[in-house]
Order: C-alpha cells, then sequence, then structure tokens
C-alpha cells in the first residue's frame, strides 16, 4: 500500500501541471477549512474537484507514455513467420522452409537437428548441423522488413523404380562440408510397388531459428519430413 503510494506521488510530481494542480488542490483544502477565508467555499470546492481530477491523469499520462515506449522498443525488434512450401523440380520436389521478416531487418541463422521417426540412430553429419539459404547462398540471411528467403531443406528425388530422400545442411558439428559449403545427406530408397509404408523413410527436425539483433520472440518447432513434404508437428494441447 504504501509502495504504490509513493509510486503514485512520485509520477504525479513529474508531471508538471499534474504537480502544479495538486499544489492547488492542497491550497484550496487549507483555504476551505480556514474560519476566515479570502476565497468562498464554493470556489474552493470547485478548485478541490478539479484538482483531484487532473492529478490522476498526470500520473496516467506518464504511465500511458512508458507503455508506449516499451511497446515501440519490442515491436522494433525482427519477428518471422515460417511457412512449409514446396517447389517442383525436373526429378521431384524440393522442400523449403520460407521464413518472412514482418519486424526490423535482421541476419537470420536456422539450427537444425534430425533423427528419423520412431530411432534413435541417425547419419551423424545430420545430429546438429545449420540451414542453408536459398537466396542468400549461405548460412546466413540478412532480411529487412517484409523480406523472405527458404531454408532448403530437402528433395524428394524420384527414380523409374524408387524414390528417396536428399536433405541438405550447410554446416555440421559432425562433418563439416569442404569450405563450410552446401552438403547433403541421401536417406533410404523406397520402392512404392512394394507399398511398405514402414519402409518409407521419415524424419523428426527440430528447427530453432534465430537472429541479430534477437527474435521478438524465440523460433523453436519440429517438422515432420516424409516422401509426401514437410509439415509442422503439434505440440500435444
Amino acid at each position: 500500500m504504501w509502495k504504490s503510494a509513493k509510486e503514485y506521488s512520485v509520477r504525479t510530481i513529474k508531471t508538471w501541471w499534474s504537480a502544479v494542480s495538486l499544489l492547488l488542490t492542497v491550497a484550496a483544502l487549507v483555504f476551505l477549512f480556514l474560519p476566515d477565508s479570502p476565497v468562498p467555499p464554493w470556489a474552493a470546492g470547485i478548485v478541490v474537484l478539479l484538482g483531484l481530477l487532473v492529478a490522476p491523469f498526470g500520473a496516467f499520462h506518464r504511465v500511458r507514455l512508458e507503455r508506449d515506449r516499451l511497446k515501440e522498443t519490442s515491436e522494433a525488434k525482427p519477428a518471422i513467420e515460417v511457412v512449409p512450401v514446396a517447389e517442383a523440380i525436373a526429378d521431384g520436389d524440393d522442400f523449403y522452409l520460407e521464413v518472412k521478416n514482418i519486424g526490423e531487418a535482421a541476419e537470420f541463422a536456422a539450427q537444425i537437428r534430425a533423427r528419423e521417426a520412431d530411432a534413435d540412430w541417425v547419419d551423424p553429419a545430420l545430429r546438429l548441423y545449420k540451414g542453408w539459404w536459398k537466396q542468400a547462398h549461405d548460412g546466413t540471411a540478412r532480411l529487412n522488413r517484409h523480406q523472405s528467403d527458404r531454408i532448403l531443406i530437402a528433395r524428394r528425388i524420384t527414380g523409374p523404380r524408387t524414390m528417396h530422400l536428399r536433405i541438405f545442411l550447410y554446416g555440421s558439428t559432425v562433418y563439416p562440408p569442404p569450405n563450410d559449403k552446401l552438403d547433403w545427406r541421401e536417406s533410404s530408397s523406397w520402392m512404392p510397388t512394394l507399398n511398405d509404408a514402414v519402409l518409407k523413410p521419415q524424419y523428426t527436425l527440430q528447427v530453432d531459428i534465430t537472429s541479430n539483433p534477437s527474435l521478438r520472440k524465440p523460433f523453436s518447432k519440429r517438422y515432420e519430413l516424409t516422401l509426401g513434404g514437410l509439415a509442422e508437428l503439434r505440440e500435444p494441447p
């Protein structure tokens, strides 16, 4: 209670017109209760009433200005929208994560962890690696407000009798590609004629996107990668 009253008083005093109204209110109260006051009671009462209205408004006004400054600071940070997309190519399809910057300009990077569905084993190079940005042709991408780029995740390669996934990576913590360039790993092949869903390649990807300066809201989501494409894995409620 005392802390709130103290903070209210400080915020009121810091606004000059609010401080003046507070002083006039105190003076009017003194004149209101003086036996031989030179100020009519009705005039003193009006000043007190106006002062009690203006002083709290001054404190509210200062709080609103501080809130707006905090909001502007928060909105000045980068923010992203991410959606899985597919693009047809000659021998299959490319699967991407399209990243659109809806905040301030920043440099973005993606870190990905992959594992095969229902299995703890995965190619060591895919355990932790950087994503490759298509337009930037690099492991990072500089995006201004409303600009977008795509992280190349995988390619579905369709042959005469088999299909398989080619997973792209830019830099692995285990096996860095030469000169830190784009590299890939191949999944096992699947024969559609067998129609055995168990043998289809399937991966779970943990994707973390960061930026400099930092994102307004951290981005960390899981995706399922199959021959059918890339889809976000919704967390259970």
